[in-house]
C-alpha cells in the first residue's frame, strides 16, 4: 500500500510541476493576443487533465488496497474536483475564465500534493506502530 501511495505522490508532483508551465504559456499568449498560442496552451491543459486522470487511477487502486486491509481509515485525496477539468471553449484573445481556472488548478495541485504527502507520512507512521506492537 505504501508503494502505491508513493506512486500517487509522484503522479501529483508531475501535475504540480506541469500546471505552472501551462499557466505561464497561457498568460504569455493572451498578453500577446496570440490565438494560436492560446490554443496550444489549452491543449497543454488537456494534457494536465490526462495526468490527473492517471493519478486518479492510482487513487482508485489505493482505495481498493485500503478497503482490503485491516488498517484504520486514512484520508485519501479526492481528485474528482479538478477545477480545470471541463473542456469549455474559450476566446483565446480574452481568456480570463481560462486563466482563472488555471490559477485554481495550481492551488488545487498544491493542496492535493500536500494531502498525498501527508498520506504517505501517515502510512509510514502506521507501519511503525504496527511493527512496534
Amino acid at each position: 500500500m505504501l508503494p502505491v501511495a508513493r506512486q500517487l505522490v509522484a503522479e501529483l508532483e508531475r501535475v504540480h510541476r506541469r500546471i505552472p508551465v501551462v499557466a505561464a504559456g497561457i498568460e504569455a499568449s493572451v498578453s500577446m493576443a496570440d490565438p494560436h498560442g492560446g490554443l496550444y496552451w489549452f491543449d497543454g491543459l488537456r494534457a494536465v487533465r490526462r495526468q490527473v486522470a492517471a493519478a486518479d487511477e492510482v487513487v482508485g487502486h489505493l482505495r481498493d488496497e485500503l478497503a482490503a486491509s485491516d488498517l484504520p481509515e486514512v484520508a485519501v485525496p479526492d481528485l474528482a474536483d479538478f477545477p480545470a477539468g471541463d473542456g469549455r471553449f474559450f476566446d483565446p484573445l480574452s481568456a480570463e475564465d481560462l486563466t482563472a481556472r488555471v490559477d485554481e488548478a495550481v492551488a488545487w495541485a498544491a493542496d492535493r500534493l500536500a494531502a498525498a504527502q501527508a498520506l504517505v507520512e501517515e502510512l509510514v507512521d502506521l507501519r511503525t506502530r504496527l511493527v512496534d506492537a
